[in-house]
C-alpha cells in the first residue's frame, strides 16, 4: 500500500492508505518502538483502506506499517509511520448561567463549569458594554470568582470567557451588580426581603409559607415590602434546619409594633419542647426578651429600652464564643456569657409571628428584612444593616 499516514487523536490513532486493486484485505503491524516488522503485533481482517486503533496510551509514540493481502499471499510492508496520541480539547465554549451577586465592596461571580475549559477570564468595567479590551482577570481555574476592593454604590458590569489551548471563547452575557454595605452575604443562609412574597433571596431557596400575614409598607416606606401580623393567628413558617449545631450565628430583622401584649416574634423551636431553640419575644412592657434553651436555659436577656412606639427598629442577636449579644438599632444592648451557648437542633422549623409550638402567642406588628447567618456578624456589619 502507498500513501500510508497516521493521525493522532485522544488515546487513538487513525491510519489511512491508498486502496489496492489486487487486495482482498489488509494487515496492520505496530509497536511502541521503531523498526516494525511482521513479527510485531498484527491486526488482520481489515477490508477498508483505513483503520482506527483505540485504547492507546496518550503520550506514547506508536509505529505502524501496513500490508495488502490476497489469495496469492501478503505484500511487502509499507514505509513506517508514527503518531503520538494526546488528549485533544474541544474549542472553548462560552460559559452559561453567569451571575453576579453584590456584597460589601465586592461582587461574587458564578457560572457553570465547561468541560472544554482549562481556565477562565473575567472582563469588567463600571460602564455597560463589556468587551475583551476591558479590565481582565485571567488564570481563574474554577467556576466562580470574587472581585474585592470595589467601590460601594458603583455599578459594575461583567462578562466571562472560557480559555484552553485552542484559544478564548466568545464572551458570556453581560451581568451587573452594585456593591453596598447592605449586601453582606458571607455566611448568609437565608434572606427574606419580603418584597411581594416570603421567598428566600439566596440560592438556598428556603422559601417561607405565609399563613394569614399580609403585605404592607416596609422600613423604607415602600408598599408590599414587609409583612403585617394581626396578633390573632398570622404567622410565616420556614423550612427545618436553617441553623443547627453550637456554632456562631446571627439573626437580623426589622420590627415595627405598638403592642403591649406579650408575644413571640421569631423562633426556631423543637416541636416536642424547648430543646435546641432560640425565641425572641415582645414583653408586655414593650421590651424585647431573648431566650435560648438546650437542656436548660442558655444565654439570653431583656433589652433596656422599649420598641413598641410604632417606629421601625433594627434587632440583631448574635451567638459567639461562650454566649451571645443583642443589638438594638445598631448599638449593643446586652451581652450574656454566663450560661453558655445553645446547640440548635437541625430538625426544627423557624417561625415568624407566633409561637406555633405552645400557646401561639401571636405577634401584632410588622416585620421586614429577615436575615439568618451561620456566623457572628461584627458590630460594624450590624450597624450597616
Amino acid at each position: 500500500p502507498t500513501n500510508f499516514t497516521a493521525t493522532a487523536d485522544n488515546a487513538s490513532v487513525v491510519l489511512n492508505w491508498d486502496s489496492s486493486a489486487s487486495a482482498t484485505g489488509y494487515r496492520i503491524y505496530y509497536d511502541g518502538m521503531s523498526g516494525v516488522s511482521n513479527l510485531d503485533t498484527v491486526i488482520t481482517g481489515i477490508s477498508d483502506d483505513n483503520y482506527t486503533l483505540l485504547n492507546l496510551q496518550n503520550g506514547t509514540t506508536y509505529y505502524f506499517r501496513v500490508t495488502s493481502v490476497n489469495s496469492n499471499g501478503e505484500s511487502a510492508l509499507s514505509p513506517e509511520v508514527s503518531a503520538t496520541p494526546l488528549v485533544t480539547l474541544a474549542n472553548p465554549q462560552t460559559p452559561t448561567n453567569f451571575t453576579a451577586t453584590a456584597d460589601n465592596a465586592s461582587v461574587v461571580l458564578n457560572w457553570d463549569s465547561s468541560a472544554s475549559a482549562t481556565g477562565y477570564s473575567v472582563y469588567y468595567d463600571n460602564t455597560s458594554g463589556i468587551t475583551s479590551s476591558d479590565t481582565v482577570i485571567s488564570g481563574i481555574s474554577i467556576d466562580n470568582y470574587t472581585i474585592s476592593n470595589l467601590s460601594n454604590g458603583t455599578t459594575y458590569y461583567f462578562r466571562v470567557a472560557t480559555v484552553n489551548s485552542k484559544g478564548v471563547s466568545e464572551l458570556s452575557i453581560e451581568v451587573s451588580a452594585t456593591p453596598t454595605l447592605d449586601n453582606i452575604i458571607s455566611g448568609l443562609v437565608a434572606f427574606y426581603r419580603f418584597n411581594g412574597n416570603a421567598n428566600d433571596n439566596t440560592s438556598m431557596a428556603n422559601h417561607g409559607t405565609v399563613s394569614g400575614a399580609t403585605l404592607t409598607s416596609g422600613k423604607d416606606n415602600v408598599s408590599n415590602t414587609a409583612y403585617n401580623f394581626d396578633g390573632s393567628d398570622d404567622y410565616i413558617e420556614f423550612p427545618v434546619g436553617l441553623l443547627s449545631g453550637s456554632g456562631d450565628f446571627s439573626i437580623s430583622l426589622w420590627i415595627n409594633t405598638a403592642s403591649s401584649t406579650e408575644s413571640r416574634i421569631i423562633q426556631q423551636r423543637d416541636s416536642n419542647g424547648y430543646n435546641g431553640e432560640y425565641m425572641l419575644n415582645l414583653k408586655s412592657s414593650g421590651k424585647l426578651n431573648l431566650q435560648t434553651y438546650k437542656s436548660g436555659y442558655k444565654w439570653g436577656g431583656t433589652t433596656t429600652s422599649t420598641i413598641n412606639d410604632s417606629n421601625w427598629h433594627h434587632v440583631c442577636f448574635v451567638q459567639k464564643d461562650n454566649g451571645g449579644s443583642l443589638y438594638l438599632d445598631g448599638s449593643l444592648n446586652f451581652t450574656d456569657n454566663s450560661t453558655g451557648i445553645v446547640n440548635l437542633l437541625s430538625s426544627t422549623k423557624t417561625y415568624v409571628g407566633g409561637d406555633k409550638r405552645d400557646n401561639n402567642r401571636f405577634f401584632n406588628g410588622k416585620v421586614d428584612e429577615l436575615r439568618i447567618y451561620n456566623r457572628a456578624l461584627t458590630s460594624t456589619e450590624i450597624s450597616s444593616l
